[in-house]
Parts: structure tokens; C-alpha cells; sequence
């Protein structure tokens, strides 16, 4: 099931994640004015990469002036055999960046045999991770023997998924209740007309409760994936995504249930009646039906397309994972199943777009195993452009027309960011600043939240404190009503004992609905 992901408080998340990463990196390359413009450029032909071409072979136009492209070279990369490469080639192996996106409700041994495999034959010790799980992330430094890591990160894919199941279980419950009580003045209606006006309310707010579902488990919002694609953008590693999708579930009325049969007689009666008023709502209760039935088998709209120029941009193959769940639910007249709405589709453009690869299992094994010897190959064109350091709008084409390329032909790559600080301004994505430790005295600066009519920021603190075996020594929630611009809080914890420990801040801001959450890992002596 989708769900606000990658990944609803992830923008934040992902604004604020230190980026420690980023210091072994060179330095330079963001102080530098870019000379070149890179533009990675994937070509297929019968579905597969053409390999062998020069740069002979493409002509690049920007702004509709062509542009001598002066760098050419093609890239092929995969997740496996790079240990064997840097033996064969005398070296270290290159680093990597990994991001792992779980979008998960159900915690089973399928989903935990996948994340085994992972660390056991996929992921190195020197690569770096990034994790959300649901509404959860984490950055970690190396992955080293990866077990402690592996082992937390199972501990919030069962932590989240029993949060998320408890949310859906929830909705689903408060429809069932819902859908009876309707059930129950439809059969007590004194008289058809009355009866009619409820069945046809019922079918309405039926499509609405739907729809509510869709915005609050099913709906992806572009800002996170801009915001992720930022953060990527820093990163000069290899970059690579996997995202773990369990299919989305609908609550839905159940053909066979009895709510459904009162409907259909409702309907029948209207249209076999000799009354002129009750043929007339024979149509309207159709309609109402129809839209009903429309609305239970389809998902919500996402730009795929426009989100996987983020991707190639920052050089992030994404591969997806679209996995089946064995949950079903089922009551009295509603029923809680998987539905076919175009996800599928929509992850295979944005993971072919970005050279990725899809696959729709429930054996994440040799799903995982096949992403691994999936070759990602591109061509990266460079050329020089008039307005040095941007780029206009990019046209590109190949001496053979038979052959499909994929590319980012839109302007200034800057308008991810200018897109974020508009959303921002809009409506400011409260953030963490200056998180520190010194002294066992955890200090931090929240920043950036929204004001109620009366001028204060009212938001909810919850700090964690996690030992090496990710038990809690510590957890407390509180509100906090603040009239300036910043708020300052600071908390003693010379009780700790010594050891590695996981520091976790989360802040709600109740006034615009958003989070963000910091971490940070102090070793005590």
C-alpha cells in the first residue's frame, strides 16, 4: 500500500537528516560554479539498453540552439560483482549509497527472510544507509557486520507495521459501524421514499469515506520526493533505491454482503415500479452505485514522470519491489482487499526512467537476487551552455530514430529547490537545529513552525533515548507553547551508564500538521 512515504513527515525528515555522509565527500563540489552541464541519457531498443554508441551518434539542441557536446561516456553499473571488479581492477571497492524504502502494514517471514538476504548477500560493509520505514527514518553510517542494523531496522518494520495495520483496522471498523447503522434506517424507513433518500445518502458518503481514506493512506505528496531528491543530491557516492511496496487496500461495500443486496432491490423496485417519481430515482440510484463501484477499484494519480527526473538527476537508480499481503478483512458488509489501481504501472515508469526494475513478488529472495544483476546503462552527455552553470531546455536525438531514449529535458535543474522554499514559504516545515551533546546535556533549537491566530507555535516533543540494543532507557512526551521565533530546550542525562546510544527527537507541530524528527548517536565514556 502506498502511504505518505519515501517515504507525511518525511519532507521534514529528510531536510534536517545530518549529513555526515556528505563531509568524506569533496568538499568543493558545491562551492564550485558548475562549467558543464551533465545530461545522463538512457537508450533502448525492443526494451533493452543499445550498447556501443559514440557521441557521434547524438546531437543535443538547448533552447532550441544546437551545442557541441564536448564529454561522452557510458556507465554500466550493478549492485552485484562489485567486490569482484575491484579485484580485478586492483582497487578498493567504490562506495555506495543505499536508501531502502519499506511502505509496509504487514511484518510477516516473507518480508523478514527479504531484509536477511539483504544484509547477508546484497550490502557491503563500507556502504552507507539511508531507511524509512513508513513514517520512520534513519540514517546510518557504515553498515560494518550489519546486524545490529539489521536488527533494528526489523524492529521499526514491526513497530510500523502494527501502527499502520491499527490505523487501517481503525478506518475500516469505524466505515463497518458506520455502513450497519445505515443499513439499519434503511429497513426502518417508514415509508420508500425514505428509504430511498438514505440508500442513495449511504452510496454517496460512501465514495466520500473512500475518498478520505485514499487522502490519508493512499495519496503520495510530491514535496517528499523533491525533498529526497535534494538530500541524494548531496551524496557523490553511487547511489542506489529499493523500495518495498505492499499493494494498497481499499475499504469497500462486499458484492455479497446484505447492504448491498438492500441496494440492489432498492434499485430494481425503482425501476420496475409504475410510480413516475420512483422510476426517476431508478437513475439516480445507478448513478450513485456506478460511482461507487468506480471509486472502490481505483487508485489515487501520481507523477511518476515528473518525479523520475529527480532521480536521474542526482544519478539514483530505483529499483521497486510491488508486494502481496496475505492480510483480509472482511465484516459485515465491507470487505478490506487489494486493489488494481495503476501502481504498478506508475513505479514501472519512474524505476524505468531511472534504469531501476520492477518486480511484483511475494518472494522478496529472488526478487532482491534479481535486482542485484540488473544492469543499470547509460550515456552521459556534457556540453557547455550559453548561461554558464545552467541549462536550458534540452532536446536530444540518436542517428537511429527506431531507438527510445529517456532523458531530462527540462530547464535549470534549480527549480527543485525553488520549489521547495515556495512550498516552505507557503507554509513553513518546522525543522531541528544544533542538536548536540556535550557535557550528557542534549541541547537543540526548534525552528520554522507555524503560529496560531494568537501568535505562539504550539508543539508536541517527544525525546528517546535508545541503548546499543535498541532498548529504551528513555521516553517522554510533552507540549510545549512557544510566542517566539525559535524555542530552546535542553535536558541533563548524566544518569546514562556508558555505551553507544540512539538519541531521538520528534516534534508535531499542531498547528500545521507537520514533523520532522533528529537523531543523533553518542558514544559515552
Amino acid at each position: 500500500m502506498v502511504q505518505k512515504i519515501l517515504f507525511t513527515a518525511l519532507v521534514a525528515m529528510v531536510l534536517i537528516l545530518p549529513l555526515r555522509a556528505q563531509e568524506k565527500n569533496d568538499p568543493l563540489r558545491e562551492r564550485v560554479a558548475t562549467v558543464n552541464v551533465e545530461i545522463p541519457v538512457w537508450v533502448f531498443a525492443d526494451g533493452k539498453p543499445v550498447l556501443g554508441l559514440k557521441k557521434e551518434d547524438f546531437r543535443l539542441w538547448e533552447d532550441g540552439r544546437p551545442q557541441s557536446i564536448n564529454g561522452f561516456y557510458m556507465v554500466k553499473k550493478k549492485i552485484a560483482g562489485f567486490k569482484e571488479e575491484a579485484a580485478a581492477a586492483n582497487s578498493s571497492p567504490r562506495a555506495r549509497y543505499f536508501v531502502l524504502a519499506f511502505q509496509v502494514y504487514d511484518f510477516n517471514d516473507r518480508l523478514q527472510e527479504g531484509l536477511a538476504h539483504l544484509f547477508q548477500k546484497i550490502l557491503s560493509p563500507q556502504d552507507r544507509l539511508l531507511v524509512f520505514v513508513n513514517e520512520k527514518t534513519r540514517e546510518y553510517g557504515q553498515v560494518g557486520d550489519g546486524e545490529a542494523i539489521r536488527a533494528a531496522i526489523e524492529n521499526d518494520l514491526r513497530q510500523q507495521s502494527r501502527v499502520t495495520y491499527s490505523q487501517l483496522l481503525r478506518y475500516f471498523r469505524e466505515f463497518e459501524h458506520w455502513a450497519i447503522e445505515s443499513k439499519r434506517k434503511m429497513i426502518e424507513s417508514r415509508n420508500s421514499y425514505e428509504s430511498i433518500m438514505f440508500t442513495n445518502d449511504f452510496l454517496k458518503q460512501s465514495v466520500e469515506k473512500m475518498k478520505e481514506y485514499k487522502r490519508k493512506y493512499m495519496t503520495q505528496d510530491i514535496d517528499h520526493f523533491y525533498a529526497f531528491a535534494r538530500h541524494l543530491e548531496k551524496i557523490n557516492d553511487e547511489k542506489w533505491v529499493i523500495s518495498f511496496y505492499q499493494r494498497e487496500m481499499l475499504p469497500s461495500l462486499a458484492l455479497s454482503s446484505e447492504m448491498m443486496q438492500i441496494v440492489q432491490k432498492k434499485i430494481a423496485a425503482c425501476e420496475e415500479s409504475n410510480v413516475p417519481g420512483l422510476r426517476g430515482f431508478y437513475v439516480m440510484l445507478t448513478q450513485a452505485l456506478q460511482t461507487l463501484q468506480t471509486e472502490a477499484r481505483t487508485g489515487v494519480d501520481f507523477p511518476a514522470i515528473e518525479i523520475s527526473r529527480f532521480f536521474a538527476r542526482v544519478h539514483a537508480t530505483f529499483h521497486s519491489i510491488l508486494i502481496n499481503t496475505q492480510v483480509q478483512l472482511v465484516g459485515e458488509d465491507l470487505e478490506f482487499r487489494q486493489i488494481d489501481s495503476g501502481l504498478e504501472t506508475t513505479l514501472r515508469e519512474l524505476t524505468e526512467k531511472t534504469g531501476g526494475k520492477l518486480i511484483a513478488s511475494t518472494d522478496l529472495v529472488s526478487s532482491l537476487s534479481a535486482i542485484a544483476e540488473a544492469e543499470d546503462i547509460y550515456y552521459m552527455l556534457t556540453y557547455e551552455p550559453s548561461n554558464p552553470g545552467k541549462r536550458g531546455k534540452i532536446k536530444l536525438q540518436v542517428a537511429n530514430d527506431k531507438y527510445k531514449l529517456q532523458y531530462d529535458g527540462e530547464k535549470q535543474p534549480a527549480y527543485m529547490e525553488r520549489y521547495i522554499k515556495e512550498k516552505e514559504a507557503a507554509m513553513p516545515a518546522v525543522r531541528i537545529s544544533g542538536m548536540d551533546f556535550a557535557g550528557r546535556t542534549l541541547t537543540f533549537t526548534i525552528r520554522d513552525y507555524a503560529r496560531t491566530a494568537g501568535g505562539s507555535g504550539l508543539l508536541d516533543v517527544r525525546i528517546r533515548v535508545l541503548n546499543e540494543r535498541q532498548e529504551t532507557s528513555y521516553d517522554q512526551k510533552k507540549v510545549f507553547r512557544s510566542g517566539g521565533e525559535a524555542m530552546a530546550l535542553s535536558l541533563d542525562f548524566a544518569h546514562l551508564p556508558p555505551g553507544k546510544y540512539d538519541i531521538v527527537v520528534d516534534v508535531l507541530d499542531r498547528v500545521s500538521g507537520k514533523s520532522c524528527t533528529e537523531m543523533i548517536q553518542p558514544q559515552l565514556l
